[in-house]
């Protein structure tokens, strides 16, 4: 499951027959519209851009920085191994 982000919301795609393809059939990971326009940023330890669950248990680090104009910043890290947390 890959995490898919715009300024206007998110969502997240499977990989479907050598695609990524969106999520629309599950409640929780369908298309979601931000309250305001949100800007989304993501640092990975290896570089590479955005973020993929459940292939592999272990994973590198990552932080998510999720920020909007006026109201500052909040950054999830990812430690790589099955913990999270918020700052």
């Amino acid at each position: 499951i890959r995490l898919e982000t715009a300024p206007e919301g998110y969502r997240f795609a499977a990989r479907r027959g050598g695609e990524w393809r969106p999520i629309v059939d599950d409640r929780e990971l369908r298309w979601r519209r931000w309250s305001q326009a949100t800007e989304v940023r993501v640092q990975r330890a290896d570089g590479r851009p955005g973020v993929e669950f459940g292939r592999e248990s272990v994973d590198v680090p990552f932080v998510i920085r999720l920020a909007r104009e006026g109201e500052g910043s909040v950054e999830i890290h990812a430690n790589g191994i099955g913990s999270f947390e918020v700052r």
